[in-house]
């Protein structure tokens, strides 16, 4: 798995933890009122940038920039930090990777 494939991982992982949260704050304050969930439309709209390159953002095909990362981060509320840093399982995964020669 290539750095791109890990970090567009860990962003769409955190746009769906970010979503799970706002269900469960609106789900407390509204009275189980569910509002719209954070799609990458809505997300991107947010941030100003299309769907499509959010799609491959999260996918990995598309590296963005830091400033994008940095909002990113900041909408879903949590760390930049938190996109630099392995899980065991990506180490594992990055450590099975087979290079050409």
């Amino acid at each position: 798995m290539d750095p791109e494939t890990i970090l567009g991982t860990k962003l769409r992982s955190a746009r769906q933890a970010a979503d799970r949260k706002r269900k469960r704050y609106l789900r407390s304050t509204t009275g189980g009122k569910d509002r719209k969930p954070l799609t990458q439309s809505v997300v991107a709209t947010h941030l100003g940038i299309s769907q499509s390159y959010l799609s491959k953002v999260e996918t990995g095909d598309q590296q963005p920039g830091f400033l994008l990362v940095e909002k990113m981060c900041a909408y879903y509320g949590i760390k930049v930090t938190q996109m630099s840093t392995l899980s065991d399982d990506e180490r594992r995964q990055i450590n099975e990777l087979q290079f050409e020669r």
